[in-house]
């Protein structure tokens, strides 16, 4: 494909995430299993970092990164969404009224280190 210097070009990330040629009828909706074994024919639909020779040179490191900030919150807290607070999705991967947590210090980690 040959795209004339000067064009913008333009991925529509979000809607190849939700793409139901990709993800299924059930495009959607949030279903974690269907990362666990993505098929090779999926690669191309998930594209957080982009790909190729100009896909983000520090995607693994982000990765690694919000894993360890997950892992620490969900290790620490118990959260909750606080009653009445219905989340509504817009154009974009966040809430259009926000989304209300409520944080609940555990007595105990999940898992304890040993010394």
């Amino acid at each position: 494909v040959h795209v004339p210097k000067g064009c913008v070009v333009s991925i529509p990330i979000l809607a190849i995430h939700r793409s139901v040629r990709y993800w299924g009828e059930n495009a959607m909706e949030f279903d974690g299993n269907r990362f666990v074994n993505l098929k090779s024919n999926h690669s191309d639909g998930y594209l957080p970092f982009l790909r190729g020779p100009r896909s983000c040179i520090a995607s693994r490191f982000a990765v690694l990164e919000i894993k360890a900030i997950l892992f620490t919150l969900i290790r620490t807290f118990h959260m909750e969404i606080q009653p009445g607070c219905e989340p509504k999705m817009s154009g974009t991967i966040s809430s259009i009224d926000g989304l209300s947590l409520k944080f609940k210090k555990t007595q105990k980690p999940a898992l304890a280190f040993v010394k």
